[in-house]
């Protein structure tokens, strides 16, 4: 199997293939034997970023699905869309949270991770918009979902008994 610079195949359906653990076991095989993470310039993030969006275009989430047919119980899979994310992308970039934040401030790196981003914003908002993610979890990842600030005007709380009246021996007699 043919290898690029990076030690990802080129081979499309071997990265397809692979699980996420085994794309971090790359990456990991490769600092080892450089003794650093890999270089990463804004063309090579693009193209890892390219090998992460068909990964997750064809390494489709799994789930089981049991139920009744004419009184038998049957099973069977469901084939669902992976939503792209940053942790996955991270893990084919090879690099830290941190270090995704600090590329995203750096003037050479500002396009290629504004549109990495736009991508799997566009990604994940159409998929929740047409039934295929999660929208109440995609709208709290994309930071869509409406929040509500409740305040006091003087912040105190006023005693039971001042609301009352003042005598509570009204339920004895």
């Amino acid at each position: 199997m043919s290898e690029s610079k990076d030690d990802l195949p080129d081979n499309p359906a071997a990265i397809n293939s692979m699980e996420l653990w085994e794309v971090a076991n790359v990456n990991l095989k490769t600092a080892k034997k450089t003794g650093r993470p890999l270089a990463l310039t804004p063309e090579l993030m693009w193209e890892r970023a390219q090998k992460y969006f068909a990964w997750c275009g064809h390494k489709k989430i799994i789930e089981e699905k049991i139920g009744f047919y004419q009184g038998e119980s049957c099973s069977g899979y469901v084939f669902h869309t992976r939503p792209m994310s940053i942790a996955g992308l991270i893990v084919f970039l090879g690099i830290s949270k941190q270090s995704w934040h600090s590329y995203k401030e750096r003037e050479a790196f500002l396009d290629v991770t504004a549109l990495i981003e736009s991508i799997m914003f566009e990604q994940k908002f159409s998929g929740a918009s047409v039934g295929k993610f999660n929208a109440n979890i995609i709208a709290r990842d994309l930071q869509l979902s409406e929040s509500q600030k409740v305040t006091m005007e003087n912040g105190s709380v006023t005693p039971w008994d001042k609301i009352t009246g003042g005598d509570d021996d009204d339920d004895d007699e």
